[in-house]
């Protein structure tokens, strides 16, 4: 970060990450609201632990226990002294969130494609740089910003210096790293389809679909975080970073148990699927004014065809 520092730019710049921040958790939180039906008969009563079961219960709640201390180091006010003893820490702690939901989706293929050892051992190697990037990036060396950010606002939060070259490479490097990580489970799950499955049943196509509309959407997100942190000079460069620590993890839990609810349906969504069906269907049919029984006359156009026959 630049020694003359513009105090309006900076000022902005952190009250959009902290509302960042405070909005991702607040996604997070009505999403496990939202889910915690589906999440009660899938995991909690699931009667043997199984390796997803433990991956989606590491995604699912590490982030909701951990979000709330580093919203207290963002929002709170502190000193630089104070900051150069926490910002590695707690930036340190929020290395699996860039990972759990990597390993939620390998577990997904894995068990997809049979458990086969040699599709193991290929997402297990881009899952091991995907760990060896997010561990360096976040556990080797942070910083916080220079002197000359907290003579420009006071005391503030504690945030690492995002100004710095170096710091603009390593998030780079960890995106990459983890959309190459999602690539390859969708391909993996795509081709193991396209070898095995001739005809596709309703479950395999939504299988695919759902991992397909996943991988979009954190792609997007990966995107969008890009396009404003690498802009020169804005107020709202890091307003993306929360959104990419927080929200692949909720979906990646919401695919889990979607996936479950299709395959093992209630009554209550059968219900509602038979209703669906039967209101489509009704939705087709000719208009009630419409009597079957009526014998109509034909029209002029219908005699001039049938003569010229």
């Amino acid at each position: 970060m630049s020694s003359s520092i513009d105090p309006n730019l900076l000022f902005r710049t952190i009250q959009h990450l902290r509302y960042a921040m405070a909005g991702a958790y607040c996604i997070q939180i009505y999403d496990w609201i939202a889910m915690a039906r589906l999440e009660h008969r899938f995991v909690h009563r699931a009667p043997t632990w199984t390796l997803m079961k433990g991956a989606y219960l590491i995604c699912r709640y590490y982030p909701l226990v951990v979000v709330p201390i580093v919203m207290w180091q963002y929002l709170g006010n502190f000193t630089l002294e104070t900051c150069k003893s926490m910002v590695l820490p707690i930036n340190a702690i929020m290395t699996p969130f860039l990972f759990t939901a990597q390993g939620v989706m390998l577990v997904r293929a894995y068990a997809f494609t049979g458990r086969k050892p040699q599709i193991l051992a290929l997402l297990l190697v881009f899952y091991a740089i995907l760990l060896g990037v997010d561990f360096w990036v976040f556990c080797d060396h942070y910083a916080p910003p220079p002197v000359a950010y907290y003579e420009a606002v006071g005391v503030t939060g504690c945030f690492p210096d995002h100004g710095s070259g170096e710091l603009h490479f390593r998030l780079g490097l960890v995106k990459l790293a983890a959309t190459s990580m999602d690539l390859v489970s969708l391909l993996v799950v795509m081709i193991h389809c396209r070898k095995t499955y001739r005809s596709q049943g309703v479950l395999v196509s939504f299988f695919v679909n759902q991992g397909l509309g996943a991988f979009a959407a954190i792609t997007a997100i990966n995107m969008a975080c890009a396009i404003f942190y690498y802009q020169p000079n804005s107020a709202y460069d890091r307003v993306g970073l929360p959104f990419v620590l927080v929200v692949p993890n909720v979906i990646a839990c919401r695919v889990i148990l979607e996936l479950r609810q299709k395959a093992t349906p209630t009554m209550d969504d059968l219900v509602q699927h038979h209703s669906t069906i039967v209101r489509n269907a009704l939705a087709n049919c000719p208009s009630s004014n419409y009597d079957m029984w009526t014998i109509h006359e034909p029209s002029a156009h219908d005699d001039d065809s049938s003569g010229q026959s």
